[in-house]
């Protein structure tokens, strides 16, 4: 007994720690390339630098979930353990795994660049917009970043549709919102931050906690309500089987 108890908790372990680092070198790409063109998140934004931080964020996310097999964002854990697909303590120590490699990637920005970083490529309310606004958006990004993970593993289609559809996202949000959808991808710059004496909390924090996991919760409901459907329908325009077992009858 105390063997299996070791091999789950070394399994945990091993878990959280490739999830880390998955998360940390996904994070660290996209965030490098945000402070690099030299962009503030939620403000108007060139066209020019639309595109290739959106292209670092889905492409580095699409490549090391298919080298690593990794989440990288809690919204996503939490949807699969809705999904039934892991349990609640593993959803837990992807957790931690993802939430240290965002404080990690956000370090390691601060190190590679120093004073220029900015802010670290940190998440911000377009200022035209209320807290309603940025979470609408925040939920509506997820929601169909999620939908899209959830047809590419029930029909078995390359992951890279994600990482084109995480990209999307990342086009439409980064003016508005600055695209969180990830929660470790807004806490590890915004922890960073305050370790470096500028911890500035804001009272829309929530938008991009609340928004992503409340849309990994709907994508279920609405995964069930569609099979239901699929279920219902199949049966009113294919009666065969019940003439069949009629006929039998006779």
């Amino acid at each position: 007994a105390e063997d299996t108890v070791a091999d789950g908790l070394w399994s945990s372990l091993h878990d959280s720690w490739v999830e880390m680092w998955a998360s940390t070198f996904h994070i660290y790409a996209g965030t490098l390339v945000v402070v690099g063109t030299g962009t503030v998140l939620g403000t108007s934004i060139e066209a020019g630098n639309l595109w290739p931080i959106a292209f670092a964020f889905g492409m580095s996310w699409a490549t090391l979930h298919y080298a690593m097999g990794r989440d990288m964002n809690p919204s996503i854990s939490f949807y699969r353990w809705f999904h039934r697909d892991i349990s609640f303590m593993r959803m837990l120590w992807l957790w931690v795994g993802q939430f240290l490699g965002g404080i990690l990637a956000s370090a390691l920005v601060w190190a590679s660049l120093g004073t220029n970083a900015l802010s670290l490529g940190s998440t911000a309310l377009n200022a035209n917009l209320k807290a309603g606004n940025g979470f609408l958006l925040e939920f509506m990004g997820t929601l169909f970043m999620l939908f899209v993970w959830h047809k590419v593993h029930q029909d078995h289609m390359t992951i890279y549709l994600m990482g084109v559809a995480m990209a999307a996202v990342n086009m439409m949000l980064l003016p508005f919102t600055g695209a969180g959808v990830n929660p470790a991808r807004v806490f590890g710059p915004s922890m960073v931050q305050c370790m470096a004496g500028d911890c500035a909390v804001t009272d829309h924090w929530w938008i991009w906690w609340v928004g992503p996991f409340a849309a990994s919760y709907l994508v279920l409901e609405f995964d069930r309500m569609n099979m239901s459907c699929e279920k219902e329908g199949g049966a009113a325009v294919n009666p065969s089987n019940h003439d069949e077992e009629e006929g039998s009858k006779a």
